[in-house]
């Protein structure tokens, strides 16, 4: 016969196992601002195929050539011929160069047909592709990616770092003096 508490666990550890397998949104970071994935899944057993429409420019160039060369090292998988995925790139204001007022927003959508991205920059296109990069899956013992609907965009119009390992506290107080030579800032 079982105790009441042994019936309850077994329940909890059901409930929690339960609760797990339904939750399928993957872990992203930084978290968009809107995930939603479906259950199907795109194949990745070709090539990129990469059409761009207002975003040229060597910073992107190099930006996918970092994307293919970290699929590659994260899979193990070099792209071959096959049917391609179709990977369509779009920026409503593209500029030249990146800079800290450039506007980081995109949606990233992933479905059956391939991947769009719509950013208002280079710099959103860069904030995508590191999406993309953390939704890559070989679960399946092959690459796939979620079918997604992601959409992003900076919380806040600028950022602050609170760096405390480089203060140090002492009997005569607060100093940073000691760890200074030893900061990345230096």
């Amino acid at each position: 016969m079982t105790s009441p508490r042994s019936a309850s666990i077994v329940g909890l550890l059901f409930f929690c196992a339960r609760f797990a397998a339904a939750n399928t949104t993957p872990s992203l970071l930084p978290l968009p601002t809107s995930v939603r994935v479906e259950e199907a899944e795109l194949v990745l057993s070709g090539r990129w195929d990469v059409r761009r429409d207002g975003c040229d420019g060597p910073v992107l160039d190099r930006a996918f050539s970092r994307f293919e060369a970290d699929y590659e090292r994260s899979t193990g998988i070099v792209a071959a011929a096959g049917q391609d995925v179709a990977v369509s790139i779009r920026c409503s204001n593209p500029a030249a160069a990146i800079n800290a007022t450039q506007d980081e927003s995109y949606a990233l959508k992933i479905s059956l047909d391939g991947i769009r991205i719509d950013a208002a920059g280079s710099a959103g296109v860069l904030r995508a592709l590191a999406t993309l990069r953390q939704l890559v899956s070989l679960r399946s013992g092959r690459p796939t990616l979620p079918l997604a609907l992601i959409g992003d965009a900076p919380r806040f119009a600028c950022g602050a770092s609170c760096s405390t390992p480089r203060v140090t506290f002492s009997r005569s107080g607060p100093s940073s003096d000691r760890l200074m030579p030893w900061s990345a800032s230096n």
